[in-house]
């Protein structure tokens, strides 16, 4: 089974919690389909349409659990390995 692009990618971007900036910049460039802005804590939000009387629907998520540990990245991740 091969692993859609989007998340092979999310997958190997570095994002352990407290660092996961480059992970939330790999999805809010996916998200070409939506107009996505960010809080003041670095969580992306993307809003679809502008139809006031549509349904609200949150999609909620980490992106420090999307993390998939290869030989290639340490045990244990220092800040400078999560720079972009």
């Amino acid at each position: 089974m091969t692993t859609p692009p989007l998340l092979d990618k999310l997958l190997n971007t570095p994002g352990p919690s407290g660092y996961e900036l480059a992970a939330a910049k790999v999805w809010r460039e996916a998200a070409d389909f939506a107009d996505v802005t960010t809080d003041g804590l670095g969580g992306s939000i993307a809003t679809i349409g502008d139809n006031a009387d549509a349904p609200l629907v949150a999609v909620v998520g980490h992106t420090s659990t999307s993390v998939r540990r290869t030989r290639k990245q340490p045990k244990r991740w220092s800040r400078s390995a999560t720079r972009s």
